[in-house]
């Protein structure tokens, strides 16, 4: 798997990447609360040449393992997915999601959001919990 060097999303806002930031932080310093994933790597440079990825494998239910790469395309597409109501989910979670998204602050988004977030952006549908 290459290293992505995604730091820089075209035709974004400096806002809308920093609010892409911190959902992605979100996902990786959850502190164990998603059990169907494990992180294998977690890297952020945030210098030249600017890295900021992750790799998971998914463990689901215990049969099966994938490795996934996250980065913040990842993260910009789940979002898009859950706020355009691409994927099904809970209304109260969606609506605090878009919220969010509309005034780019993250603050409001807990593990369980941005582990909707990942999971719209790797499989385009909510697979676990």
């Amino acid at each position: 798997m290459a290293e992505p060097d995604d730091a820089k999303i075209p035709n974004l806002s400096i806002e809308r990447i920093e609010f892409l930031k911190d959902i992605f932080v979100g996902i990786f310093e959850d502190y164990a609360t998603n059990t169907w994933r494990h992180v294998r790597a977690y890297k952020w440079v945030d210098r030249e040449p600017k890295r900021i990825y992750g790799i998971i494998i998914e463990t689901g239910d215990g049969d099966e393992y994938e490795e996934h790469m996250v980065n913040l395309a990842t993260v910009k597409l789940g979002v898009e997915r859950l706020v355009n109501r691409e994927v099904s989910m809970n209304d109260s979670m969606r609506r605090n999601i878009h919220l969010a998204s509309e005034s780019n602050d993250a603050g409001s988004i807990d593990a369980y959001d941005a582990d909707a977030i990942l999971q719209a952006g790797l499989f385009n549908e909510l697979r676990y919990g």
